[in-house]
């Protein structure tokens, strides 16, 4: 007959008002198992009403009859393996409602829903990734054990989908530190122990950067520099940008935090993290979300430590990504350098304390350029700009006299 027939003759609403009569079991299993049948055999065309049936999926989890969280189960599962990619973006309200029931079998539906999510197609599965494993991880404080095992079975069916091999054989260890925080340090050291030589793909990254985001939370420069490396390590090797570009809310705030830490370590680590970091996201996307950040914090009003880890960064960053997108900014930072804004003139003098160590050979080509600027700002009123003009001037004699 079709699905044409659920609307005409008001059979779904039925079974929605089923599933709700609290004095029936019957009638709450009949609804359950013609959900369950329906998502089977209508497919795709059942995503429209299983946005309605979802939640009373979910609510059958903690269901008083065996038979009826039986079921429930059955059905989520053949629910969430017909849902489109907007299908999921738009069941992950019912979901999140679910993880904050009381009633802990509740919860356990949400968080196997999640776990689901695992067996979407490549582009649903990318675009929900970033959002589901926080959710997953958020449960781990649950006092309820077995809200904490449908956490980590949960993560564990991500896991299941990894086709990068380095991650695949570290999916325990890594679900053992979103667990326990005390844990990253020694997963750090693992990561940063492993030989990364495949591709990078969107369920890796899911488990990978909450753990990275710690690590570069951390007040521990040590941890810090070591999240840093990891995220060097693994950027270029990203299978797309766009499995990458979710994640930056999360791993900015950290990386910013350590370059512009105390220790210059940290400060050249995650440098090079950002500068490996650009070219995963590729020019365009660099340009838009990491250097004109970067640029903003070289003309700001800030200290002298964050400026000079903002040029450091930026230098690691234009040069990762090669002369195609070096080239049109040297005239721009030379421009800057001349700025009436005393802080731009400071922070962008700044890049060719770095650019030349970070290029080696490869700047001489620029110094006929650079240095009439340079040599101007020597005589400049403020003391910071001719501070780090006669650095400049020092390196290129270093280097290049």
């Amino acid at each position: 007959l079709g699905v044409v027939y659920l609307e005409k003759y008001g059979i779904f609403e039925e079974l929605l008002k089923a599933v709700e009569d609290k004095k029936d079991g019957g009638k709450r299993l009949g609804a359950m198992v013609s959900f369950e049948v329906m998502a089977q055999q209508l497919g795709r065309a059942y995503e429209p009403y299983a946005l309605k049936s979802l939640p009373a999926i979910l609510r059958g989890f903690s269901d008083s009859k065996d038979a009826v969280r039986s079921v429930a189960q059955k059905g989520l599962e053949k629910v969430m393996a017909k849902l489109s990619g907007h299908g999921v973006k738009c069941v992950m309200p019912s979901i999140e409602e679910g993880l904050n029931e009381r009633a802990w079998r509740a919860k356990v539906g949400s968080i196997e829903a999640l776990g689901r999510m695992a067996f979407c197609g490549p582009k649903q599965l990318s675009a929900c990734l970033p959002q589901i494993v926080p959710l997953i991880i958020k449960v781990f404080a649950d006092p309820h054990p077995r809200v904490h095992e449908a956490g980590e079975y949960a993560l564990k069916e991500i896991g299941s989908v990894i086709k990068n091999p380095e991650i695949s054989e570290l999916v325990e260890v890594l679900i053992y530190a979103l667990q326990d925080v005390d844990e990253i340090k020694g997963t750090l050291d693992t990561l940063l122990q492993t030989p990364f030589v495949h591709s990078i793909d969107a369920p890796s990254l899911s488990l990978l950067i909450p753990i990275l985001d710690t690590g570069l939370q951390s007040r521990d420069g040590e941890i810090k520099k070591r999240a840093a490396q990891v995220v060097g390590s693994i950027s270029q090797l990203v299978r797309s940008d766009k499995d990458i570009l979710p994640y930056l809310p999360l791993l900015m705030p950290g990386l910013r935090s350590s370059l512009f830490h105390t220790l210059p370590e940290v400060r050249t680590t995650a440098a090079r993290g950002l500068g490996s970091l650009s070219v995963g996201l590729g020019g365009e996307n660099s340009k838009r979300y990491l250097l004109s950040g970067l640029k903003e914090i070289l003309m700001s009003d800030t200290s002298l430590v964050e400026r000079s880890g903002a040029a450091q960064a930026m230098s690691e960053a234009l040069v990762a990504l090669g002369p195609t997108v070096l080239e049109p900014y040297v005239d721009e930072i030379l421009h800057s350098c001349s700025s009436k804004n005393k802080f731009a003139r400071e922070g962008f003098t700044g890049l060719f304390v770095f650019l030349p160590v970070i290029m080696g050979q490869d700047f001489e080509k620029y110094i006929q350029r650079i240095f009439p600027t340079v040599l101007r700002n020597l005589s400049d009123d403020v003391d910071g700009v001719r501070n780090i003009s006669q650095r400049v001037v020092r390196i290129l004699i270093q280097k290049f006299a």
